[in-house]
């Protein structure tokens, strides 16, 4: 059966893991890239051992007990471009960073949220080129919105 194009974009890299896994008799294998939904990565455990979900995880620290137990059927829809590896990256870095923090990670598929992030992005984007010192690193600090402390959900 011919996979759907939404799996497709899911499991980008899964045409190469079905290549090269039959080959792979003492390893396990993982495959990692765009997973959003239950079945294309149950789908993908027909071929490899396990799916990788950072970017989700970093906006739903709890995605993976919720799938476990029937609450979700995929992760949230930010309202982020998923072809925008840099703008995702800073996302998730970010969205981590205030877990880290003990804070709720900022939910980007909110209207809102996503444009007091893009704000907080260009300001942050703006002090790191202009550090010539290159003292600044890391990842945002979200400003524009109160975040919830960790285990508040918006």
């Amino acid at each position: 059966m011919a996979p759907t194009a939404r799996y497709q974009s899911e499991a980008f890299s899964l045409d190469f893991a079905e290549t090269i896994v039959p080959a792979l008799s003492q390893t396990k294998t993982y495959i990692t890239g765009g997973f959003k939904t239950v079945g294309a990565m149950a789908r993908a455990l027909d071929t490899v051992d396990g799916v990788g979900l950072t970017r989700p995880v970093c906006q739903e620290p709890r995605l993976c007990a919720d799938i476990l137990a029937g609450k979700v059927r995929g992760a949230i829809k930010q309202r982020l471009d998923d072809d925008d590896f840099g703008l995702t990256n800073v996302a998730a870095g970010t969205q981590i960073r205030m877990v880290g923090r003990d804070q709720e990670p900022i939910d980007l598929s909110q209207v809102g949220m996503e444009e007091a992030f893009r704000k907080d992005m260009g300001d942050w984007t703006s002090r790191m080129a202009h550090d010539t010192g290159m003292y600044s690193f890391g990842y945002v600090d979200v400003e524009r919105i109160r975040p919830n402390p960790y285990v508040v959900v918006y």
